[in-house]
């Protein structure tokens, strides 16, 4: 880990600095830096630099507000929204406050998830994974997590059609799988919740803010903008499609072992990372696959966009917004940054160089 004066430092640049400032040099030089240790560190350090950017957000509200205002020019003070007790309980519906409509869709997908730390703090933690991912991808940073912010309520979830959650579901709109979070923070009492998605994630995470943003203490969004996708334009989604479209024409066929699986995605998925990323979705004792291919297949054009369902059109979540983006993704773009500032008025984005998407 980096020492301790210099991770203030970094945190305090991250505050401050909007994208390209010292924060994003600060990743940036730490990066770099591990690239010329020996590999033995460089993987015990790797979670670094994004326990650095996520524990940003967790402590901004009280640190950003100690700042003096010419130190301030990523984020505003916002007056406080109250969360009535008769909006949490029973059905899950918004606040007359909220600019956003009542939402009836189907009943939501009670969501696996795993816990970190005690437990015993008011601040409640939730992470979100991305297309394919599961529960798991976060622990290395979530345990790091629960032993800095000590007592704090930290939660990884499994979305709907992936890892543990048992129930699949054909639809996979971001309004269905935002109500999935907030069903699981009501079955668990959590009043305000700081979300960090990653990817699809990142996707349904800024829904939640969007759509329940009295329920939101913050938001940290992973390479992931609230944008529409699309393949004949957008390469790196189109790669996603491809992958999706390969997954699914191999889950026709029958495997006996996981290695022979891995030689059938080879031609398709040269990356030994990224096919090792996809494996973690086969279940090697039963032979299937632990996330309903057909479904994310058919639903890709749904994923790939950002329709809420709702009948206005000014959504506006004005809580503290951090948006990480990979120096080498294209999915958070210079053209995206209007509607990224129309959502989220009060975002503050920085790169760390040489990440990628995955």
């Amino acid at each position: 880990m980096e020492d301790s004066t210099a991770t203030r430092r970094g945190l305090m640049s991250l505050l401050v600095e909007p994208s390209g400032g010292a924060g994003s040099q600060y990743v940036a030089s730490s990066i770099q830096q591990r690239r010329r240790r020996p590999r033995a560190l460089q993987t015990r350090e790797r979670a670094c630099p994004m326990i650095l950017l996520l524990t940003a957000l967790f402590i901004m509200p009280r640190l950003v507000a100690s700042f003096p205002v010419n130190l301030r020019p990523a984020f505003t003070k916002r007056s406080s929204m109250q969360l009535n007790e008769e909006d949490f309980h029973g059905s899950i519906r918004l606040s007359a406050s909220s600019s956003a409509p009542a939402i009836d869709c189907s009943p939501p997908v009670e969501l696996s998830y795993t816990s970190f730390g005690d437990g015993t703090g008011d601040r409640s933690i939730i992470f979100l994974h991305g297309l394919l991912g599961n529960k798991r991808n976060f622990a290395t940073i979530a345990t790091a997590l629960s032993q800095i912010c000590e007592g704090d309520n930290i939660y990884s979830l499994d979305l709907r059609n992936h890892g543990s959650t048992a129930q699949w579901h054909g639809d996979m709109s971001y309004t269905a799988m935002a109500r999935d979070v907030i069903c699981f923070c009501q079955s668990l009492n959590l009043q305000k919740v700081t979300l960090v998605g990653h990817s699809m994630g990142g996707k349904v995470a800024q829904a939640v803010a969007l759509l329940y943003p009295e329920q939101v203490e913050g938001l940290v969004v992973l390479d992931m903008a609230p944008v529409e996708y699309c393949p004949n334009i957008d390469a790196h989604w189109k790669a996603v499609c491809d992958i999706i479209d390969l997954l699914h024409e191999v889950s026709q066929s029958k495997f006996t072992s996981k290695r022979d699986l891995d030689m059938a995605l080879r031609p398709g998925i040269p990356d030994p990372a990224l096919r090792a990323f996809c494996l973690t979705n086969w279940n090697d004792k039963t032979g299937e696959w632990k996330v309903n291919i057909p479904v994310i297949s058919q639903q890709l054009e749904v994923l790939a966009g950002f329709d809420l369902n709702t009948s206005t059109d000014d959504l506006t979540y004005t809580g503290d917004v951090l948006l990480v983006h990979g120096g080498q993704s294209r999915f958070v773009r210079h053209s995206y940054l209007p509607t990224i500032q129309s959502y989220f008025p009060n975002h503050m984005l920085t790169t760390i160089r040489g990440a990628g998407h995955w």
